[in-house]
This record gives structure tokens, C-alpha cells and sequence, in this order.
């Protein structure tokens, strides 16, 4: 299986790496003992404003850090890709110009093509299946090197965003009903991926388009979680929503490592604290939106739902194991072993 690890943006990353603990180093060196000097972390993501991220997770943050003044640690936030998409903000960590983003975990194939196995259509159950991959030898075969060999840290749990459901202007039961459809992607790989595993035919559109590509029938279906859904008021320009989870969607709070080794030990135990509890707040707050979104739609028929139990479940997931690691796949190479693995386990 193939993997990106560019040789020149190794050494530059390297090199950075080795700047910032000389920095590290002098500033210690300034600071009294026992006293952590100050440090003003940025934050960037692709949310809005009011999304959980932002609310129930960096927030929080912020909150908690001011909370142990003694770290003399600050945070400031910048939503709605104010500072670029969760890809450009993974490559300003990268370069140490950004300090911290909230990417979803496919954004990470920009380094290495294999980790877009792990956002594969059925690939795992639930986001507790995925935490225990990433805490374990998968993770430690394609996360944890990031940190030496692109300069990002992967700080905390996953952050969940929410499973991924089908929304289309008619019922979809089984792959058969997709075939010929344009459904809106993402520009990673693994997201055409999803598209060609459910059946459609994927065209990429950034998600501010979505909603107008969508009325103008430029694309005939989607794929994403309830809060993206409802955030963006699909529902007023889908009439169906399939409920086939058939992606456990997580974001993963990154970290220039850079950035990290710049800090006291005392700053490094009170960020990661934060960033723990961040992440549990996220998940809480995406759980409850999720809940309160559902019975909302279903009370004022915003939306028709149709359940897991209304749709071909195994024709979908035989039609998206021959797209990952059929011989004709083009997604086979890189992710095939691990796919096979992956769907074994979690049977």
C-alpha cells in the first residue's frame, strides 16, 4: 500500500522541529523557575460559529485554560475557515504557522493515502471501534508517525461529527436505486470513494455550494451527518433521508508538534486535560443535536425519514466491499487489506 512522505517536506519539517525546541530551549531558559512562559495558541476550523466545535469543544477549551492561570496558556479561535479549508489548515500545522484545527480524519490522506481506510462506507460500527484502531498498532502504524514525519500531533480522543446518512429527492433502499446519480463529494479521495461504494457517481462540491447545487439538480444526492444536514437546511432542497450510517464520521483535534514541544511540562498536562474534555463535551453536545434534530424533523415532516430497517443494509455493503477490494478497484492497493480487515472485525 502506497503512502506520500515527500522527502524535501521531511527535512523541512524536521528542521522546524529543531528551531522550535532551540526556541523552547532559550525561553526556559528566560523564564523564573517554576514560572511557564505565556503562549497564545490559535485554533482554526471549518465550522460555524455556533457549531459544537466551536461551542462545546474549543470553547471549552478556552474556558479551562483560564481556568489554571499558573499555565499561562490563551487560545483564540477562528471558525468558518477563516484561515482556510481543514486540509490547508493541517499544512499551516505543517509548517508551525498554525498551532491547532479540528480536521476530519480522511483530511490526514494528504500525508499518507492509507489512512483513508479508516473513513471507508461500513468499514467499522461506532466511534468506540475507531478510538481503539487509532489507539491501537493501527494508529501507531499510520497516526503516530505524523508527528515525526509531517510535524502534527494528533492531541485528545476523536471528536465526533456524526454519522453519515443519504439524502436524495426520492427513496434509496439499496445501491441499484443510485446508479447513474450525481452525489456531491468531497475533493479527498476517500469521499469519491463513498460515493462510487453507495452506488452514485461522485462530483465534487464544497459544501458552502451544496445547498444550491442541490436545488438547481447540478447533484441528485448527498452524504453527511445530521448536524451538517440541518446546519445547512438541507432539508429545505431534499425530501429523503436515508438513515445507512454507513460512515462513522470523526474530526480529530491536530497539533503542530512544534508548537507542543515549545511547552513546560506543566502547559503540555493542562492542554491535554483541556483537550480530553474537550472532546467529551463534543461528543455529548453532537449526541443531544442529533437526538433533538431527529424528533424535530419527524414532528414537523421537515424531512421523510426512512430507517435502517426500510433499506437493503447487505446489498450496500457487499456493493461497497467490491468497490474497495474487487479486482477492478482503484482504491484496492491502499486501502483493500485494511478494508478486509477492518469489515472481518467488525462482524
Amino acid at each position: 500500500m502506497a503512502a506520500r512522505h515527500p522527502g524535501g517536506a521531511l527535512a523541512v519539517v524536521l528542521t522546524a522541529v529543531l528551531l522550535a525546541s532551540a526556541c523552547a530551549a532559550d525561553r526556559s531558559a528566560e523564564a523564573a523557575p517554576g514560572e511557564n512562559p505565556p503562549v497564545e495558541l490559535r485554533a482554526a476550523h471549518a465550522q460555524t460559529p455556533d457549531h459544537p466545535y466551536q461551542v462545546c469543544g474549543l470553547e471549552h477549551m478556552q474556558r479551562e485554560l483560564a481556568d489554571h492561570p499558573q499555565a499561562n496558556l490563551s487560545l483564540e479561535i477562528f471558525p468558518s475557515g477563516q484561515l482556510g479549508s481543514n486540509e490547508e489548515n493541517l499544512e499551516e500545522i505543517q509548517a508551525g504557522s498554525l498551532d491547532l484545527s479540528v480536521p476530519g480524519l480522511g483530511s490526514l490522506t494528504i500525508f499518507d493515502d492509507r489512512i483513508g481506510a479508516l473513513e471507508t462506507a461500513f468499514s467499522v460500527e461506532d466511534q468506540q471501534e475507531l478510538q481503539d484502531l487509532l489507539d491501537g498498532e493501527i494508529g501507531g502504524e499510520l497516526i503516530e508517525p505524523l508527528r515525526t514525519t509531517h510535524n502534527v500531533r494528533i492531541l485528545g480522543p476523536l471528536w465526533a461529527l456524526g454519522s453519515r446518512h443519504i439524502t436524495a429527492n426520492r427513496p434509496i433502499t439499496s445501491p441499484d436505486d443510485l446508479a447513474g446519480s450525481a452525489m456531491r463529494t468531497q475533493q479527498t479521495a476517500s469521499s469519491r470513494a463513498t460515493a462510487e461504494a453507495l452506488g452514485a457517481t461522485p462530483t465534487p462540491v464544497d459544501f458552502g455550494e451544496l445547498y444550491l447545487a442541490l436545488s438547481q439538480g447540478l447533484v441528485q444526492a448527498q452524504e453527511n451527518p445530521l448536524v451538517q444536514i440541518d446546519t445547512a437546511n438541507l432539508t429545505e432542497v431534499q425530501r429523503y433521508i436515508m438513515m445507512t450510517g454507513h460512515v462513522v464520521n470523526v474530526s480529530i483535534l491536530s497539533m503542530s508538534e512544534s508548537t507542543y514541544q515549545e511547552l513546560t511540562d506543566e502547559q503540555r498536562q493542562v492542554l491535554e486535560a483541556a483537550a480530553d474534555h474537550a472532546a467529551a463535551e463534543v461528543n455529548q453536545c453532537i449526541a443531544d443535536a442529533e437526538e433533538e434534530i431527529l424528533e424535530r424533523w419527524r414532528a414537523t415532516d421537515a424531512i421523510e425519514v426512512v430507517g435502517e430497517d426500510e433499506l437493503d443494509m447487505d446489498a450496500f455493503r457487499e456493493h461497497a466491499r467490491e468497490v474497495y477490494t474487487g479486482e477492478d478497484s482503484a482504491y484496492a492497493e491502499d486501502w483493500g487489506e485494511l478494508y478486509l480487515e477492518l469489515t472481518e472485525e467488525s462482524r
